[in-house]
């Protein structure tokens, strides 16, 4: 009598399948992997940027920046990033490449910037969290607008007609 069929009617049968539990998870990563890799390619378009224009910046400055980098010990291959690296690496390597692109960068900036690379390389979560509780702190409301500044920089970065997963005509 305790056996399914013989008395208890089994949990979602006859009321179609029930939904695999794993779905959901699985979405979940498919987003996260997405987001990784938009990240990633903007990060990259960074390297780009700034390998292009390389006279722009004075020569202490691009020191200060292969300092950062050399910390982080990313290897780059013509400015592309690596596939698997993680997002903490990716997020600290474009704040580095934000840095060297902002003619208002102060020296200040700079050590906060070397810490945080050091904390990178030294602990992944620990710059997990770091980065999770800075972003809390000053992310934009959905009625808040980005500054002129921002958003000429985000529109500077873009690749018109390349988007993710598409080839232009």
């Amino acid at each position: 009598k305790g056996f399914p069929g013989k008395g208890f009617p089994m949990k979602g049968f006859g009321k179609g399948f029930p939904r695999p539990l794993g779905k959901d998870a699985a979405e979940m990563q498919r987003f996260a992997s997405d987001r990784k890799h938009r990240l990633r390619d903007f990060v990259g378009n960074l390297h780009e940027a700034v390998g292009k224009d390389l006279l722009r910046f004075s020569t202490e400055k691009l020191a200060k920046a292969k300092e950062l980098v050399e910390v982080l010990r990313l290897k780059l291959e013509k400015n592309t990033l690596p596939i698997f690296a993680p997002m903490e690496l990716l997020l600290t390597d474009g704040l580095c490449m934000l840095w060297l692109l902002d003619s208002s960068a102060t020296e200040e900036d700079y050590d906060l910037l070397m810490e945080l690379c050091q904390i990178t390389s030294r602990s992944q979560a620990g710059a997990r969290h770091l980065l999770a509780d800075c972003v809390q702190d000053v992310w934009p409301r959905r009625t808040a607008r980005p500054g002129a500044k921002t958003a000429g920089l985000f529109s500077s970065q873009a690749k018109p007609g390349k988007k993710q997963g598409t080839q232009a005509p």
